[in-house]
């Protein structure tokens, strides 16, 4: 059994899942091996959270996202943020649904997170919310997120460096 088995199991559990989306065994051999290598603890999870990664991972593949994306999405949220593997997959499903709310693409939204996951480290329990006020923000304005990531590093670096100088 060990680790094989493991995936062997999950494999089958998720065939099913993953027909519903017209994909097959290779499918969700794709997004178990991108969790694997992708996320620091994968393999120690429960098989109910397995399971929700892996068929998270192919339901947001339908969307564009690619499963290496969606597994450091889930890794960030789950080890740097503590959210769970619910919270973490329901997470990256509301990127797409404020994508098609506000009219922009869900999938970039999605990729933006993990581009940003550095910076959004910095605000701890509310990285979420600031991701999606920054989406709302650069549609509303026209501005690219990163460019409104890159201003908010600025920000944070002019707020920080008068408190380490006073140091």
């Amino acid at each position: 059994t060990g680790l094989f088995g493991q995936f062997n199991a999950q494999l089958t559990d998720s065939v099913a899942m993953a027909a519903k989306f017209g994909k097959d065994q290779k499918d969700v051999s794709a997004a178990i091996g991108s969790l694997a290598n992708n996320m620091m603890n994968f393999t120690q999870m429960s098989n109910a959270n397995q399971k929700t990664l892996i068929d998270s991972s192919i339901a947001l593949g339908q969307f564009g996202v690619g499963a290496e994306v969606a597994a450091k999405n889930n890794d960030f949220l789950m080890n740097s943020l503590g959210r769970s593997a619910e919270e973490a997959v329901g997470f990256q499903e509301d990127l797409i649904e404020l994508g098609a709310e506000i009219g922009m693409n869900g999938k970039a939204l999605v990729e933006g997170f993990a581009q940003n996951a550095e910076t959004l480290a910095k605000f701890g329990d509310q990285a979420e919310k600031v991701f999606k006020d920054l989406a709302k923000t650069a549609k509303e304005t026209g501005v690219e997120m990163n460019d409104l990531f890159a201003e908010q590093n600025s920000l944070t670096r002019l707020m920080v460096q008068p408190v380490q100088l006073a140091k």
